[in-house]
């Protein structure tokens, strides 16, 4: 919404969000034959009912199947005082976060779901994922071609074994974790998962009980052992890291968080990895290319055309309003910002291509940093930006048509 606390969204900007994910989501698709992927896709978005039931028609209309949900529970349902009474502040959204955990349940007749935030965008397919995931379905397989498979997925330790049964991949969020072999959350804007009721019943069960210390000390968060104290860590971040890893162990595969959900800011402290490796990868300097998946968090949103740096002494913004450059690389964040502006020119070119509306070229008129955003922004901050067809709702209503057949 227009009052999201990370000051960078607006409902302009979520509408296109939208339609940038998808259309990467499609590019990457069985129904683009250029991507040489073997999986099709259904676009479902929770939302939730009575705060943002006026974002469903839009998001209709960009192909996502719309599921109006209330949150699973309440800050009243909650037995622990402490949790109950301090969860309302927490990053993003208090309780109403759970909503997420609802990938369990409300998708269940597909095999695979993948959870996303809207910030969100896919450079390559995932298929050696969804493959291994999927093996034991398909387990009539060469054996020799799964060890294959899984050599390609890039994970944050390769050392790792292997779970029989994978219920779940994703990523830690080191970012902004306290390192010094303290515990590090989930990153919770992507998570490949099995549909799957008991999860849910376990993971709802944990909430009410509310088991939750205080504080930043290695015994705080949820059951007194460490996950607490960081960013999200009383909703979705610190929840579903201690339940994968202390009630379910064994069942998930942690992603290498350069290439898949990448914020791409420092997972350093004091030169050390958060991680507790001894080497990790510089997720500031991971060349674009080698990227699937971007998550536009620390980089910020790229409908907000912000391009100026936090050490530039002519800055006037606010710090959530500039390009943080202690914690990442400038010129690597610029080049994300491209990426999806570039995912967006492809999707306004086709869209073009099958209207030949001029007015399309209304949305491609910026001169603001057009090396990074490609004609998209007049200048500086979300008041710069300018929407997809001009946000013409005639236009906007064709797109749909763009996936009705094959790219």
């Amino acid at each position: 919404t227009d009052h999201h606390k990370s000051g960078q969204s607006s409902i302009a900007g979520l509408i296109d969000a939208s339609l940038v994910l998808r259309h990467s989501i499609h590019m990457n698709s069985i129904r683009n034959p250029a991507s040489s992927s073997k999986y099709d896709y259904h676009m479902y978005a929770l939302v939730h009912k009575t705060k943002a039931a006026s974002c469903a028609p839009a998001l209709e209309r960009a192909g996502f199947t719309i599921l109006l949900v209330e949150p699973p529970l309440s800050a009243k349902d909650i037995r622990g005082d402490e949790l109950r009474k301090k969860i309302h502040r927490e990053v993003c959204c208090g309780a109403d976060e759970f909503i997420k955990l609802y990938a369990y349940t409300h998708m269940s007749h597909h095999p695979l779901v993948v959870h996303l935030d809207i910030d969100f965008l896919f450079q390559k397919p995932m298929d050696d994922i969804f493959d291994v995931m999927l093996w034991n379905e398909n387990s009539s397989g060469d054996p020799t071609v799964l060890e294959a498979t899984k050599a390609r997925i890039e994970r944050e330790d390769d050392t790792d074994p292997w779970p029989s049964d994978i219920q779940a991949m994703m990523v830690r969020d080191y970012h902004s974790s306290f390192g010094q072999g303290r515990k590090s959350g989930f990153q919770a804007g992507f998570w490949v998962l099995k549909p799957s009721q008991t999860h849910y019943n376990k993971l709802i069960e944990i909430i009410r009980e509310g088991n939750y210390t205080g504080g930043f000390g290695r015994d705080n968060g949820w059951g007194g052992l460490g996950y607490g104290g960081f960013v999200g860590a009383m909703a979705m971040q610190g929840l579903v890291a201690y339940y994968y890893d202390v009630f379910v162990p064994g069942t998930w595969v942690e992603l290498n968080n350069c290439r898949h959900n990448s914020v791409s800011a420092s997972i350093f402290k004091n030169g050390k990895c958060k991680s507790g490796r001894p080497h990790c990868e510089d997720c500031r300097f991971t060349p674009v290319a080698n990227i699937t998946s971007i998550h536009y968090t620390a980089c910020r949103k790229p409908w907000t055309c912000i391009a100026t740096k936090t050490s530039d002494p002519n800055n006037s913004f606010p710090r959530k309003y500039s390009i943080p450059v202690d914690i990442v690389d400038y010129d690597h964040c610029m080049e994300l910002q491209a990426v999806w502006h570039d995912m967006r020119a492809d999707l306004e070119n086709k869209l073009y291509a099958l209207t030949k509306d001029e007015r399309i070229a209304g949305g491609q008129k910026g001169t603001y940093n057009q090396q990074f955003f490609r004609g998209h922004c007049s200048e500086d901050q979300s008041k710069g930006y300018l929407s997809i067809a001009g946000g013409v709702e005639e236009i906007l209503q064709r797109i749909p048509d763009l996936y009705s057949t094959t790219t």
